[in-house]
């Protein structure tokens, strides 16, 4: 079938990666995949990468006519079976553009925020929501959208990759390339360095395990307009030395396998978030907030140690307990791993969206009418 997915965000987070994911694990079924997406994000050069067709369209907000009458023109050109929209930037614009070309439309909610009445109208002509987290799923019942309309599909990762990254030398390649002895415990996360994602809090645990554990360094991988202020926040409590700021990280397999503990401080609704996910592929222990959907894949003391959002006291308690035992550790990483492989797989999420929009061009009067695979 021809399918287009349309991501407009000029940020590369979790809803870019997922959407890269889906393009290239739909393409590698024999589908053809156009991505429409914004001509400065890193999303067109990574799929480009992947040799997924990418093309540049940009939407000002989520009233653009201009965008939606330009995505609509593209569209008919592309004469795609399914569109599937992944962000709120693109879904006004993205189903008058979809309905204009005749296509049928999906689109992904991964958060968790009400819907706004004036979207609620642009769903009720959507074929299909997919949603991340039952949270999300019962979040769309009370915003009335009719539980016929909605599926839940979980969001997968590569684990083989993260598996085998374990032992083919990922790790002493990585810590060698960060200036990490191997007596040294790194404790890391990665994500774009905006307001929610919890840096700071970070930062102010790696402060308090510092004074009682010398041995530990920490790393902050990604970009974003926080940066400069995280930077400052390490040297006015002096750790600047022990803190690392490597940037965007393109090969998260490798980033995990150099970790000794992964930690995801976010004090926004994270829906599912993909680097629990692959930390727990790559079997690191994880210590994450209980925040958004984030229970519905880590269960605690079980497969990770849950601890209250903005609380660095509680993050380093967390982080001293694992590292004061590696027994609870290994068992955590264990387990997590266990279950990532059984619950996320990017093979299972691709087959259940690949399902899904089966049953669309089946119920649509035409059928499927070009099908490819």
């Amino acid at each position: 079938m021809r399918i287009v997915q349309i991501n407009l965000q000029p940020d590369y987070g979790g809803a870019e990666k997922y959407t890269l994911m889906l393009s290239d694990g739909l393409r590698s079924l024999g589908h053809d995949v156009t991505l429409l997406c914004h001509p400065q994000g890193r999303l067109r050069a990574l799929a480009r990468s992947h040799g997924i067709s990418a093309q540049e369209v940009t939407a000002a907000n989520q009233l653009d006519i201009g965008a939606a009458l330009h995505l609509g023109k593209r569209l008919r050109s592309l004469k795609p079976d399914i569109v599937h929209l992944q962000t709120p930037r693109e879904y006004m614009c993205g189903t008058i553009a979809a309905k204009l070309a005749g296509a049928a439309v999906v689109a992904t909610r991964h958060m968790l925020l009400p819907v706004k009445p004036g979207m609620q109208i642009v769903y009720r002509h959507l074929q299909s929501v997919v949603v991340l987290s039952k949270a999300i799923h019962a979040n769309l019942l009370r915003c009335g959208i009719p539980e016929s309309q909605i599926r839940l599909i979980y969001a997968g990762i590569h684990v083989d990759e993260f598996v085998r990254a374990q032992s083919d030398g990922s790790r002493p390649a990585m810590r060698a390339a960060l200036g990490i002895s191997d007596d040294c415990l790194l404790i890391g996360m990665a994500g774009r360095m905006v307001e929610g994602k919890g840096h700071g809090c970070l930062i102010d645990a790696a402060s308090l395990v510092l004074q009682q554990d010398s041995r530990v360094s920490f790393i902050l991988a990604g970009e974003g307009p926080l940066r400069a202020e995280l930077e400052a926040r390490t040297l006015a409590q002096g750790i600047a030395d022990r803190v690392i700021f490597p940037g965007f990280c393109s090969n998260m397999p490798e980033f995990m396998a150099a970790l000794d503990l992964c930690v995801m401080p976010s004090t926004c609704d994270d829906v599912m978030p993909l680097v629990l996910m692959e930390a727990m592929a790559a079997g690191r222990a994880v210590v994450a907030t209980d925040v958004g959907s984030v229970r519905e894949l880590i269960q605690h003391d079980k497969t990770g140690i849950l601890v209250p959002a903005a609380s660095p006291a509680a993050t380093a308690d967390a982080i001293l307990r694992l590292i004061r035992d590696p027994v609870l550790k290994c068992g955590i990483a264990a387990a997590g791993q266990s279950e990532v492989r059984r619950c996320f797989t990017v093979r299972h999420m691709i087959e259940e969206i690949e399902a899904l929009y089966d049953e669309i061009l089946a119920r649509s009067p035409t059928g499927d009418r070009s099908r490819l695979a």
